[in-house]
C-alpha cells in the first residue's frame, strides 16, 4: 500500500494494522500530506508590542528588564508583577487620589498575565514578588507580638470580671464594679494575624480572607490562583459568587449574609490580584456571559505576549544581584514611608487632570458600535480610573513627599493603559465567524498543551470550547469542519466523524493538527501585529498631541526626513 492509498484508507475510516498507522502517523509528522493552511481574518491573536518599560520609574524599569531578559521572558511578565508589588505597596498604607471632587481612586490593581507552560512564570515571579512576601513576614510578626499582647490583656480583663461578677453575686454594691470591668474588657480588641498574601482563594472564601486580613488581601500566584479557580466554575456550568472579587477592586461594601455562617462585613475592602494565567482560560472567561455581564474580567488589565519558549538560549545566568537587591530595598523603604503616613489622600495637579480629560474624551468615540473599543466597552470604559490608579503608584514611587500627581506620572500611565488595551482588542476580536474562532482557540490549545493529536474527548474535559460552543460532542463539529476545510485541523476517520459526534459518541475519533500550525499562526500574528503597532504609535501620537495641548505650545511645523517603519517608507509632510 503506498501513501496515497494509505491516507484514502484512512480517510475512509478503515482499520489499520499498527505498522500502518506509525507510517501514518510519520506522514502527518512530515508534513508531506497537508497543503498550507487557509489565513483568517481577525483571528490571529497578536501579541502587541512589548511592555512600554520606559514608562516605568527607573528603578522599577531596571529591575523589569533585569529580570526579562536574563530568564527569557517577554517584558509583561515581570512588568504586571511589578506593578503588582507596587499596587499592595500603595494599597496597605490606603493612598488615594482625588480625580475630581468627592470622586478618588485607589491603587488596587487586578493584573494577570497569560503565559503557556513552561514558558518560565515561576522564577520571573519569585524574583518580581520577593520584596512583598519579606513585607508581608514583618507585618505578620509584628501582628503576632501585638495579638500576643493583646490576648492577654484580655485574659487578665476575663478573669477578674468573672471575679468581680462572683463577688457582685454576693455583695450587690459589688455590680457597678463587675459591670464595668466587663465594658473595659470588651473594648481591648485582639488584632488578627494578618496574612497579606493568598496564592488561591475560591471566591466564596475572597470575601471571608479579606475580613481576616482587615479589608486588605493581594492574590499573587504563578498557578492562575483565582482565574483558574473560576475556569473550574465554566466547567460545572454554575456561576460563582462574584461580589466579593468585584467590589474589592471598586472599594464597595461587602456585606455576605448565609444561614448557618458568620456574616462577612467589610466597609472599604481593596485587594490586588497579580498572577499568571493560561492563554486559553482567559479566552474562555472573555467569552462567558455571566462572566462579561458582571464585568469580572472589565476590571483586569490582561495582557498575553509573545511565548519566547523555543527561540530562548537556555543559558541559565542568575539575575543581577544589585539590580534586584535595590529594588527590593526601594520596594521596603517605599512600604515604610506610606506606612508612616497611612491613608493619605493624594490630588491631581491641573495638568495632570486636563491630560486625564483630553484622553478620555478623544477615547470615548472608540466605544460606539462600530468603534474600535466595541468590543470591550466595559473595559474601555474602567480605564480612565485604571490611568488615575497607576498614575499616583508612579508619583509614590518617585516623589511620594508630594502632594500632587503631576502630568508626567499621568502621561505614563496613559501610556501603559494603551498598551494593554492593546491585548485586549488582540484577546477579543469584533465581527468573527464563532466556529472560525473557536477553531483557532482550538488550535492554539493544542500547540499550548504540545499535542499533535487530540481526541473529542480530550477537548471536552479540557473545557476550552465550553463556554462558546457548550459542552456536547455535537457542540465540536462547527468549529472542527471549519478548521479542516481550511486545513489547520484533520479529524479521522473522515466519512463518519461528524455523525458519530452529532450522535454523542467520540470513540475512535482523532483530531490532528498541521505540523507546521504554529509557523502559520505566527505568520498570522505578525500581520496583525503590523498593523496594531500602526495603530499603536497612532494612538501614541494623539497622546503626545493630549499631552502638548496641555503642557507645552504647539512646535513650529519643521520638515521631516522620510522614516521607516516596519521597514516600509513613510512619507512625512511638514
Amino acid at each position: 500500500m503506498d501513501d496515497e492509498q494509505l491516507v484514502a484508507a484512512a480517510k475512509a475510516g478503515r482499520r489499520l494494522e499498527p505498522e500502518l498507522l506509525r507510517r501514518l502517523e510519520q506522514l502527518f509528522d512530515a508534513g508531506a500530506l497537508w497543503n498550507e493552511p487557509e489565513p483568517f481574518e481577525n483571528v490571529a491573536n497578536p501579541a502587541p508590542i512589548d511592555f512600554p518599560t520606559a514608562e516605568l520609574p527607573d528603578w522599577v524599569r531596571a529591575q523589569v528588564c533585569n529580570v526579562a531578559e536574563v530568564l527569557e521572558v517577554p517584558a509583561d511578565l515581570p512588568a504586571s508583577m511589578a506593578l503588582g508589588v507596587l499596587s499592595m505597596v500603595a494599597t496597605m498604607a490606603r493612598a488615594a487620589v482625588t480625580v475630581s471632587g468627592n470622586y478618588t481612586e485607589t491603587p488596587n490593581l487586578y493584573l494577570v498575565c497569560g503565559m503557556p507552560p513552561g514558558s518560565g512564570k515561576s522564577p520571573a515571579v519569585k524574583n518580581m514578588v520577593k520584596p512583598l512576601y519579606t513585607i508581608a513576614e514583618k507585618v505578620a510578626a509584628d501582628d503576632q507580638a501585638a495579638n500576643r499582647d493583646a490576648s492577654q490583656r484580655r485574659r487578665i480583663a476575663d478573669e477578674r470580671t468573672k471575679k468581680a461578677e462572683r463577688a457582685a453575686a454576693k455583695d450587690q454594691d459589688m455590680e457597678a464594679d463587675a459591670r464595668q470591668l466587663a465594658i473595659d474588657a470588651e473594648q481591648i480588641v485582639v488584632p488578627p494575624v494578618r496574612q497579606l498574601i493568598a496564592n488561591d482563594v475560591t471566591p466564596e472564601a475572597f470575601a471571608q480572607a479579606l475580613a481576616d486580613n482587615g479589608g486588605t488581601l493581594s492574590l499573587v500566584s504563578d498557578e492562575g490562583g483565582v482565574i483558574e479557580g473560576l475556569g473550574r466554575y465554566l466547567d460545572k456550568g454554575k456561576p460563582p459568587n462574584l461580589d466579593g472579587i468585584l467590589q474589592a477592586w471598586s472599594g464597595g461594601s461587602i456585606n455576605i449574609r448565609r444561614k448557618g455562617t458568620e456574616a462577612v462585613v467589610i466597609d472599604d475592602p481593596r485587594a490586588v490580584i497579580a498572577i499568571t494565567a493560561q492563554p486559553h482560560t482567559l479566552r474562555r472567561m472573555l467569552a462567558d456571559t455571566e462572566f462579561e455581564a458582571r464585568g469580572l474580567l472589565d476590571r483586569f488589565l490582561i495582557s498575553v505576549p509573545q511565548s519566547k519558549v523555543g527561540y530562548r538560549t537556555k543559558l541559565l545566568l542568575p539575575v543581577d544581584q544589585a539590580t534586584s537587591k535595590e529594588w527590593s530595598t526601594r520596594v521596603i523603604e517605599l512600604h515604610h514611608t506610606l506606612t508612616a503616613n497611612p491613608g493619605r489622600l493624594y490630588g491631581l495637579d491641573t495638568d495632570a487632570k486636563s491630560l486625564l480629560i483630553g484622553w478620555e474624551q478623544a477615547t470615548e468615540p472608540n466605544r460606539k458600535p462600530g468603534g474600535t473599543h466595541h468590543q470591550i466597552v466595559g473595559l474601555s470604559s474602567k480605564m480612565q480610573a485604571t490611568a488615575a490608579r497607576l498614575a499616583l503608584i508612579f508619583h509614590l514611587c518617585d516623589q511620594p513627599e508630594l502632594d500632587n500627581v503631576d502630568a508626567v506620572s499621568m502621561a505614563h500611565a496613559l501610556r501603559v493603559v494603551e498598551h494593554y488595551l492593546g491585548h485586549a482588542k488582540a484577546l477579543k476580536p469584533a465581527d468573527v465567524d464563532p466556529d472560525v474562532a473557536g477553531g483557532f482557540t482550538l488550535v492554539r490549545w493544542m500547540l499550548e498543551q504540545h499535542h499533535m493529536s487530540c481526541t473529542p474527548r480530550e477537548v471536552s474535559r479540557s473545557s476550552v470550547l465550553r463556554a462558546t460552543h457548550g459542552a456536547t460532542y455535537a457542540a465540536l463539529i462547527g468549529p472542527l469542519t471549519r478548521m479542516e476545510r481550511s486545513g489547520w485541523l484533520r479529524v479521522t476517520p473522515a466519512q463518519t466523524w461528524a455523525d458519530s459526534l452529532r450522535a454523542g459518541k467520540a470513540t475512535n475519533i482523532t483530531i490532528l493538527i498541521h505540523p507546521a500550525a504554529g509557523t502559520h499562526l505566527d505568520r498570522l500574528e505578525q500581520t496583525a501585529e503590523r498593523e496594531q503597532i500602526i495603530d499603536h504609535f497612532d494612538a501614541t501620537a494623539n497622546t503626545e498631541r493630549v499631552i502638548g495641548l496641555h503642557l507645552q505650545p504647539e512646535p513650529e511645523p519643521q520638515p521631516q526626513p522620510g522614516s521607516y517603519l516596519l521597514g516600509e517608507p513613510q512619507e512625512t509632510s511638514p
